[in-house]
């Protein structure tokens, strides 16, 4: 009984692994004609144009205390997002900027 509850733990240890790893490498953002697209590690955020109040230096913690550039996205409301697909640097995050013509 306890080796199936420990293959079982084993195997959602990997799932969830190899899940936070697809996302994290499908962080990007894409810049389309009606707004920006913000692909993050756990979330995406859809923004229209008229909600983006400004762009700016931002930074993303890559562990041990290290920092990188990341491009900062600061919302008419106040809130701001940072976009890990931006993330340049050691430790480099990698990800994708895009441009969406339609």
């Amino acid at each position: 009984m306890i080796a199936g509850v420990l293959i079982g733990a084993i195997a959602l240890l990997v799932l969830f692994s190899i899940y936070a790893y697809i996302r994290s490498v499908r962080a990007a953002l894409l810049i389309q004609p009606d707004g920006l697209i913000v692909r993050k590690p756990v979330r995406t955020y859809r923004l229209g144009w008229s909600e983006v109040d400004r762009f700016s230096d931002g930074g993303v913690d890559v562990g041990g205390g290290t920092w990188v550039w990341a491009l900062k996205i600061s919302l008419r409301d106040g809130r701001a997002i940072i976009a890990t697909g931006t993330a340049q640097g050691s430790g480099q995050l990698g990800g994708t900027l895009v441009w969406c013509k339609n």
